[in-house]
């Protein structure tokens, strides 16, 4: 890949290089018995045609760029706003060629971005944090993530859950020059703003293989803590699955009151298996406190 950006590059750099000697060559050895006008002319379209070829070859870099980053919408997006703002610098590139005072069309040009610029600021805050995010890649495209902004506080932890966060779980599906478009776990659509997503906790899953469970089992006092340990620790080693899957874990007592006490169950598992482990030790668990 980074190969060929590099031959992608060297062209590039030849066809200027190119385009250079060309036109210092028509100046040296083609135009000496032609008169200015037409020199100036010949010389307008030659820089001109250099300028479009060079805009369109790094426009061409970008869609390649895509096409391996799997961004295409996104680059697309930026390739219409790279050839809006070169071609305009083209022009005025030209016409100061031609001696055209362009000091006025600049100062009007500055104070119209200006403008715009206080208009559409979170519009543009979101199209820096897009880049910001493309160029960071703290997830791609098909990535299961979770996002959890500074405007929504974690809850505290109650019983018998840990801390919760207020968040949106998904896969994504696009990255925009505005929006990500997120699938969530419910086949929901969200769009979430760059900008947002710029300063949210993001956890990639895809990126995150080990997650630590806690599974809390509420049991009457007269069941010893021993007996229960005991019961589903011979439970977990006996099936194959578990036993594997689970080389490390703890059964310790969580809380206590009158009636009843708590056992938590905690170990590092994979994040794909989760289900199917916390399904077979809750099953194992009723089976021992009946």
């Amino acid at each position: 890949m980074r190969r060929e950006y590099k031959k992608i590059l060297a062209i590039l750099f030849l066809i200027i290089s190119l385009g250079i000697i060309a036109i210092s060559g028509i100046h040296i050895y083609f135009f000496k018995a032609l008169s200015s006008s037409y020199k100036t002319i010949i010389d307008l379209a030659a820089y001109a045609l250099l300028g479009v070829v060079t805009i369109e070859f790094i426009v061409f870099l970008f869609k390649i760029y895509g096409r391996h980053a799997h961004v295409g919408n996104y680059i697309k997006s930026i390739t219409t706003i790279f050839r809006v703002f070169s071609y305009l610098i083209l022009i005025i590139i030209l016409l100061n060629f031609l001696n055209v005072n362009v000091n006025g069309l600049l100062i009007g040009a500055g104070f119209l971005g200006i403008v715009l610029g206080l208009a559409a600021q979170t519009s543009l805050g979101n199209v820096f944090a897009g880049i910001s995010l493309l160029s960071l890649k703290p997830f791609h495209i098909g990535d299961k993530i979770t996002i959890s902004t500074w405007t929504y506080p974690q809850i505290p932890p109650t019983y018998p859950h840990d801390t919760k966060y207020v968040s949106i779980t998904g896969r994504v599906i696009e990255i925009g020059l505005i929006y990500t478009t997120i699938q969530g776990t419910n086949n929901e659509i969200f769009y979430m703003p760059n900008n947002s997503l710029n300063q949210a906790l993001i956890i990639n899953h895809n990126k995150s293989t080990k997650k630590e469970i806690r599974i809390v089992f509420e049991i009457n006092v007269n069941k010893e803590f021993e007996v229960f340990k005991k019961s589903l620790d011979a439970a977990i080693k006996k099936d194959t699955y578990l036993s594997k899957m689970l080389l490390k874990y703890s059964i310790n007592v969580a809380f206590i009151n009158n009636t009843s006490y708590g056992i938590k169950f905690k170990a590092i598992i994979d994040r794909e298996n989760e289900e199917i482990i916390k399904n077979k030790i809750m099953s194992y668990a009723i089976k021992i406190m009946k």
